[in-house]
């Protein structure tokens, strides 16, 4: 699973760089709270290591935006 992951996360950094995307789509997990309006508890129950593309580095948690919007979404309707 973890393998897979970094992949993944390797091939979307080389697509968003091919695209010249904004980098900047990978955020922190302060950041992301703050973003999605949700609290550290909440963003920790509805992250799904299917759904979501994360990566930790030491202690924090980069998380990349476009794969958790339409999760939460549905959490707070």
């Amino acid at each position: 699973m973890e393998a897979n992951q970094q992949v993944i996360i390797s091939l979307l950094r080389e697509h968003n760089l091919a695209l010249q995307f904004d980098p900047d789509m990978w955020k922190d997990n302060l950041v992301a709270q703050k973003i999605l309006g949700v609290s550290k508890s909440t963003l920790l129950r509805i992250r799904d290591p299917e759904e979501f593309i994360y990566e930790q580095r030491g202690k924090r948690t980069y998380y990349y935006l476009p794969s958790i919007f339409p999760k939460v979404n549905a959490y707070l309707k």
